[in-house]
């Protein structure tokens, strides 16, 4: 059976994959039917692995059986996960079975739905508090069982005989301290010995019961961290005032949305991280306690309880009773059967491709690039070829998320849900060369869009795009690290997709014209300049009156009234030569005549439609140049001046931002985008991009000193051969 690569695009045989990342290979099923881990494959069903990290699939056309290993550590964290399936099922309409259109897609906040809830107490921390008191007294005083062991001692120390004591002593005579008249006086005797026993059933579950508490508040308080730092943290970390990126600010503060309850909501959040971080060491100072220690790590409890006489009638062992079940029934989940196991796969990466359109229309949303009014209500659902304003597309395929300039492709992001920032350092190297010539002979520019890994290693290689590629590349490659529980998510694709849209644009300038009428050659000095196949390119938009003032339509108003009436004299002069048949002098006058017309009539046509072609080509020149000349950031109307070397500087006059493209020492021009004064911070890195300037920026500033700034330059070659030395 063959599956579809997302990444290259092609249909590929199952057998030839060693490396398989989860959500990259869609099952291609024909018209065939196959099962996949023993599950019946349904339409878009990708390869997922089974319980053991392993892929099978059977079809049933007798074709042989293809398997597989996955990469390990593949999938998100837990939180990730749970967001993912809920975005599913809102956007997606798993449980209706309707998809929602774009009015509703771009009102909905890409943050994770319910975070305000997992702020707060939960359940099982009230319980913790309420009993974690009596937990501590049955470590520190445990009901221990008594038992008499029978263990050979020294006669002083003996206190109760063993029954035995006189079988022992008459057939170990090393234990005889010296013989006499009456007996034996012994040296060592076999006595009863009372030795507490620790290891009971009720113990064991006190035991294994820390155990699981801390390895819980561990991961709730690291839950409640993660959306202190990256969510809430994020929101109070830039104030509107004063804040030289206060568009970013503002941004930010709409997807959260609102600013107004943020600091009650930190407030809540810190004291929450307070209470799990006391309850925590509370936990994990019980496992100094003397039961702790005497209970072997070995002696496990099954998740149901058993309740006994300790824990029926004692105070203490009565609470510890009540916080295991409190604990298991908010944690202790029954495993997972292998077609549940599959499907929750496949909901898993269909809402994180739901969730990653919904940061990319939501970036569209910020840039200004809306639907048409008549197609707002339209679904979004796989498959689907919506029409942008300001003539771009966006294709949702199976392959990936397209934005098309036309048709002309421009960026293409591909959502892999594989935790790649968990990929192992030994596999590093071999995935990188796979990945990298999946996409080397694309046109397009893709941008992998994996889950962000909170805490991992190799975290920093995935924070950003820093290098990004010129638009006519081949095989451009990017890696984005994106998640439901970080703010600035939606800024990272809209700077990408900023870059996609305006870029190329900038670069097509100056537009070129063509062929320009001679009589208007001089009037458009200091305009227009030369092109290399004998055209000329405008440099700099005319206004109206200055368009007026050329007479365009009046020319071609004339050049047609000119070829019109031509045609007609030469009309005229095929009737006559019609009338005149049998006179060869007025027939050789006439056709004279008529030839003469046909050359006047064909300079005519041509000198119409050359004046046709100059005013088409000039309404298009000037509608790209008015579109550079348009402020990205707020949309007003502004100057553009002319630069050398094919450049221009525009500003707007009202935000106080500036655009232009300008000649680097390289001799490419560098796409620059200042939204008004930059104040870039002292420990300012090209890597923290998008933490400083969001989306506001097209080429990446640099440090030159402390007060020059620098551009980078746009990569102009493919692909670079260590994928995450061009990510950070």
């Amino acid at each position: 059976m063959r599956v579809l690569d997302r990444l290259s695009g092609r249909l590929l045989d199952t057998t030839a994959r060693s490396l398989i990342l989860l959500g990259r290979w869609h099952l291609d099923l024909e018209a065939s039917t196959a099962h996949l881990n023993g599950v019946e494959v349904t339409a878009g069903d990708c390869l997922v692995p089974n319980t053991s990290g392993q892929w099978r699939l059977i079809r049933s056309d007798g074709e042989p059986e293809s398997h597989g290993d996955f990469l390990s550590d593949g999938l998100p964290d837990t939180q990730n996960n749970d967001a993912f399936l809920s975005f599913g099922t809102l956007l997606l309409g798993e449980d209706e079975g309707v998809a929602g259109n774009w009015l509703h897609w771009s009102d909905r906040s890409p943050i994770a739905p319910g975070l305000g809830d997992a702020i707060k107490s939960h359940p099982l921390e009230i319980a913790i508090e309420r009993d974690l008191g009596h937990l501590t007294e049955v470590c520190g005083r445990p009901q221990t069982h008594i038992r008499l062991e029978p263990e050979r001692l020294i006669t002083a120390r003996a206190r109760r005989f063993d029954r035995n004591v006189y079988v022992r002593l008459a057939s170990h005579t090393v234990d005889w301290a010296q013989r006499k008249l009456t007996g034996v006086q012994p040296s060592h005797v076999l006595a009863q010995v009372r030795e507490e026993q620790w290891d009971l059933y009720e113990n064991r579950v006190a035991v294994r019961l820390i155990d699981a508490l801390a390895i819980w508040l561990r991961g709730r308080l690291s839950d409640v961290q993660r959306i202190l730092n990256d969510v809430l943290g994020e929101v109070n970390k830039h104030t509107v005032s004063g804040d030289a990126n206060w568009r970013r600010s503002q941004r930010l503060y709409q997807i959260w949305g609102g600013a107004s309850d943020a600091t009650a909501q930190q407030t809540l959040a810190e004291q929450t991280r307070k209470r799990l971080e006391n309850l925590l060491y509370r936990v994990l100072g019980l496992m100094d306690s003397p039961l702790y220690r005497a209970i072997p790590n070995r002696a496990q409890v099954p998740p149901g309880l058993r309740m006994t006489n300790l824990f029926s009638n004692h105070d203490h062992y009565r609470g510890v009773a009540r916080l295991w079940d409190e604990w298991s029934r908010h944690h202790a989940q029954p495993p997972l059967s292998p077609s549940q196991l599959y499907r929750r796969h496949q909901r898993l990466i269909r809402g994180f491709d739901v969730w990653c359109l919904l940061l990319i229309v939501r970036g569209l949303r910020q840039l200004c690039c809306e639907l048409f009014d008549e197609d707002l209500e339209r679904q979004l659902a796989p498959g689907c070829d919506i029409k942008l304003q300001g003539g771009y597309r966006l294709t949702w395929q199976w392959d990936g998320i397209r934005l098309l300039d036309g048709d002309q492709p421009r960026i293409r992001f591909v959502p892999l849900l594989h935790a790649m920032a968990r990929t192992k350092p030994a596999n590093l190297i071999e995935l990188t060369a796979d990945i990298i010539e999946a996409v080397a002979n694309r046109d397009d520019w893709t941008v992998i869009l994996t889950p962000a890994v909170p805490g991992s290693t190799i975290g920093d290689a995935f924070a950003g795009v820093v290098d990004l590629p010129f638009p006519t590349v081949r095989g451009a490659l990017d890696v984005l690290r994106v998640s439901p529980l970080k703010l600035d998510s939606v800024e990272r694709i809209s700077r990408l997709l900023r870059w996609a849209m305006l870029v190329p644009r900038m670069l097509a300038y100056p537009p070129y014209l063509g062929e320009v009428p001679a009589d208007l050659t001089g009037r458009l000095s200091g305009r227009i300049s030369p092109a290399t196949d004998g055209g000329y390119m405008l440099h700099k938009p005319l206004a109206d009156y200055e368009i007026a003032a050329l007479g365009i339509d009046t020319a071609a108003q004339q050049a047609r009234s000119e070829r019109d009436r031509l045609h007609d004299e030469r009309n005229q002069v095929d009737q006559r030569l019609r009338a005149s048949r049998g006179d060869r002098r007025e027939m050789a006058n006439l056709n004279r005549q008529k030839k003469q017309l046909s050359e006047r009539i064909q300079w005519a046509e041509t000198n119409a439609q050359c004046i046709l072609h100059f005013q088409q080509t000039l309404s298009t020149a000037q509608r790209r140049l008015t579109a550079l000349s348009t402020c990205p950031i707020c949309g007003e109307s502004g100057g553009l001046e002319i630069r050398d070397s094919d450049c221009f500087v525009a500003s707007c006059p009202g935000c106080k931002a500036q655009w232009d493209l300008r000649p680097s020492k390289s001799g490419e021009r560098i796409p620059v985008l200042v939204s008004g004064k930059y104040d870039l911070p002292l420990d300012y890195r090209p890597s923290c991009v998008d933490d400083v300037l969001g989306c506001d920026v097209l080429a990446i500033p640099s440090r030159d000193g402390e007060t020059n700034l620098t551009w980078r330059t746009p990569r102009s070659q493919s692909v670079a051969p260590e994928l995450y030395g061009r990510v950070s």
